[in-house]
């Protein structure tokens, strides 16, 4: 599922997620890049909802980022023909320290 937030908001989200989980816990992150906007394989238009890897550092800086990958994959989303085709996406995962 996909879940987009302004950047202010997606912010506080994260802060307030991250610190709900048990040490040594992890989270796994899949998000559009903000390069996203300009494919037609779905995702929003609006930049400042799209997060880059840079961005994920920032707001998992408390963290211990095992995985920060920007990437294009194919995508198709069997409900909705008119979403297929190369998406940018940015992947985290990321643990929370004991």
């Amino acid at each position: 599922m996909y879940v987009h937030f302004e950047s202010q908001i997606r912010r506080q989200i994260y802060a307030k997620k991250f610190q709900a989980i048990q040490p040594g816990g992890y989270v796994i992150l899949k998000a559009f890049h903000p390069r996203q906007a300009k494919l037609p394989s779905g995702g929003p238009d609006n930049t400042d909802l799209l997060v880059s890897a840079d961005e994920l550092r920032q707001d998992f800086s408390q963290g211990n980022i095992l995985y920060l990958e920007e990437e294009e994959i194919e995508k198709t989303i069997a409900s909705q023909e008119n979403q297929m085709g190369i998406a940018v996406v940015t992947q985290m995962v990321a643990r929370r320290p004991f």
